[in-house]
Parts: structure tokens; sequence; C-alpha cells
């Protein structure tokens, strides 16, 4: 008697549902085949790698940074993919946040898989005053223009 597989042993086959065929054959050529599902799942996490960001404040004194910001792919890695930047948390700067801040990145890797590094993102404020417009001081100015305005 031989037995036959379909797809071949030891052949790769991605995550997901792959059909497997066996095939027995007797000495006088009878055979009978059975189908069954081999379900394969990848559940290892990507390596997620951050690198540090500096965000300059603009007129308004806001600022804001995309994952791709933050994200190092040469340090980020997955077994099955590619670890790929999701989200950024916080994105969003303000001057109450001038100096080093501390945010999250979220990586997938395809699979649904997820991981998370956090990075320092240095927010600056180097924007010269315009005293013609009260509105445009930098941000350690705001506060002082804010407080005169009636």
């Amino acid at each position: 008697m031989t037995v036959d597989q379909n797809p071949a042993p030891g052949t790769p086959v991605a995550p997901g549902t792959t059909i497997v065929t066996l095939t027995a054959t007797d000495g006088n050529s009878n055979s009978m085949s059975c189908d069954f599902n081999l379900v394969v799942s990848e559940l290892i996490p990507p390596v997620a790698a951050c690198k540090p960001a500096t965000v300059q404040l603009d007129a308004n004194g806001t600022g804001s940074i995309a994952p791709a910001d933050v994200f190092d792919a040469t340090n980020s890695s997955d077994n099955c993919g590619t670890a790929t930047p999701q989200s950024v948390s916080p994105a969003s700067f303000s001057c109450g946040d001038i100096g080093p801040n501390t945010v999250t990145l979220t990586v997938n890797d395809g699979n649904g898989n997820t991981a998370t590094c956090t990075a320092t993102v240095t927010v600056e404020d180097n924007r010269a005053p315009n005293p013609a417009c009260r509105y445009r001081l930098p941000c350690s100015s705001m506060q002082t223009a804010q407080e005169a305005s009636p």
C-alpha cells in the first residue's frame, strides 16, 4: 500500500486554511482519498523598535507626529511578514508639552499580531516672537499675552 499527500509533506503553507488530501492505494490499484483542513495560525507578535523624534510647534503653538516618525524600520521585524507602524499616542502636542514626551507606537504584522514600543518625542518652540500679533507669540509668551488681553 502507498499513501500520497497533496500538498506534499514539507510544502510550506501560508497562515490560513489549506485543504490536504491523502490518497491510499493498495497493490490491486484500489484507492481511497480523504480531505482535511490544515489550519495554520501565526501567533508570534512582531518586534517593535522605536526611535526618538523632535517636533517644532507651529505659529498656533501646536505640532504633531505620524507613526512613521518614531518607527525604527531597521530594528523592527516579524517572523512571517513585515512589522508595519499603525498608530502612535499621543500624536498631537502643544505649548504645555515643550520638552521630552513619551509616546507609544503600535505595529502590526498583517496577521493580527501587534507589539508596542515607546519613544521620546522632544517638543520645541523655536519661533521668534511677533509683537504685532499676540496670537503668534512663542509658547513661553502666550500665557502672558492671554493674561494681558481684556
